[in-house]
């Protein structure tokens, strides 16, 4: 069936000569355009790929009584640890990152693990000790459970997807080697700190000993821990004894020189509008047709 319009339907005619017209043009414009081979970037938030290797770093932290007074006329030793270290791990996204902490005993809080986010959420939630028979600054344990930790996981590792490159500990603390006297006879919460140091250096992991210490203070306790200084920097690590927040900042950042690799940014995907635009222009230049068809063919 075909509807004519006479010359009297002038206006409605005339609209619908111009909708032809248009939808013609419109036709040509989208076939220039497929023959351009236009394509449209993906959109959204960025992607990386997991790394695939990298460091593998332990916070070591020291959670006895005592990391509940200020440092100075400063926040509590406590939060100050938190502050820096939840800074510092979003610069490391490519390394392991494991949570440790000791008082009388040592506790895996989050092992190694590429979830940052986990380990910071774990990290502010670490609070000093209350309770007496809990409290000990345990140095030489912590450090040995530690670095059997990072040792047996290197070892199973090895046929992983992910190749532990170096594996290094920050420890956190804020005074002496100090073990509950109830531990006494404990073989191993009474380890010496030198003899945890000396497993460390024979399995290759890096010390990092970092010892919130008062002004007033510092050189007496760089006199009493004159071996332990030693045997850290016989691991490939160092001491640093601070007393203020800027001077604990400074210490992450050189922290941060130890060699890291970056994430790998995944291609977005592309999207090829030729073919999309092709088949708008077909229906555009059909519905031109249809118009020409049925609506506006004159009559003689």
């Amino acid at each position: 069936m075909v509807f004519v319009l006479s010359q009297g339907k002038g206006g409605f005619r005339l609209s619908l000569l111009r909708a032809k017209k248009g939808l013609f043009l419109l036709s040509l414009f989208l076939l220039a355009l497929a023959l351009t081979n236009i394509r449209l970037e993906g959109g959204g938030q960025e992607k990386y790929e997991l790394p695939t290797g990298g460091g593998s770093f332990v916070f070591l932290i020291d959670r006895s009584s005592s990391m509940k007074e200020g440092l100075g006329e400063e926040r509590k030793k406590i939060d100050l640890v938190k502050d820096v270290t939840v800074r510092w791990l979003e610069k490391r996204p490519s390394d392991l990152l494991a949570l440790f902490s000791f008082a009388r005993k040592a506790s895996i809080i989050c092992p190694l693990t590429l979830d940052h986010q986990r380990l910071k959420k774990e990290i502010l939630q670490i609070e000093p000790v209350t309770k007496k028979e809990e409290d000990g600054t345990s140095l030489g344990y912590a450090l040995f459970k530690t670095v059997n930790m990072l040792v047996s996981t290197k070892h199973f590792a090895q046929k992983a997807a992910y190749t532990i490159r170096r594996s290094s500990i920050v420890l956190l603390t804020d005074g002496l080697e100090s073990p509950n006297p109830a531990d006494v006879h404990h073989p191993y919460r009474f380890m010496p700190l030198k003899q945890s140091l000396q497993f460390a250096e024979q399995n290759g992991v890096q010390v990092y000993m970092i010892a919130m210490i008062e002004g007033v203070k510092q050189a007496r306790y760089r006199q009493l821990m004159q071996a332990t200084i030693e045997g850290v920097k016989k691991t490939g690590g160092d001491v640093f004894v601070v007393d203020r927040i800027g001077e604990l900042d400074k210490v992450f950042s050189q922290l941060d020189a130890i060699p890291k690799e970056g994430l790998v940014k995944v291609p977005q995907n592309a999207y090829d509008l030729s073919s999309i635009c092709v088949l708008f222009s077909l229906l555009a230049f059909s519905l031109a047709l249809l118009l020409e068809t049925l609506f506006v063919r004159e009559v003689p």
